[in-house]
């Protein structure tokens, strides 16, 4: 029976932690290693809920971090927040700006 209420309190904690949300565990946004690591897209808000909305946040960025920003929005920590309707499509900027490259660890734009 001891080792049953162990294992539910260990059990309790992930899920605790686990609902939480995934902002506790928010990764750099422009962290790489190669170029593969970066992807070009699209900035957050201040409490990580919406994606932003219009472009001006734009820009080279780490997969990890898009991953997260994107499952961080969909999240129920983001349930009750009301973003605004994201834009249909959002333009990439053109040419050398929207190819994303790692430069000394940091994902950039290959401009």
């Amino acid at each position: 029976m001891k080792q049953f209420a162990a294992v539910l309190v260990a059990v309790s904690l992930v899920v605790m932690v686990a609902c939480r949300g995934p902002a506790s565990a928010r990764p750099d946004a422009t962290a790489c290693t190669v170029d593969a690591d970066c992807t070009f897209g699209f900035g957050v808000d201040s409490d990580d809920c919406c994606l932003d909305t219009n472009g001006r946040g734009a820009g080279a960025q780490s997969i990890t971090f898009a991953r997260w920003a994107r499952a961080r929005a969909e999240s129920a920590a983001c349930a009750h927040v009301k973003c605004a309707p994201m834009a249909s499509p959002i333009p990439a900027p053109a040419g050398c700006a929207s190819e994303p490259r790692c430069r000394q660890g940091r994902c950039d734009s290959a401009c």
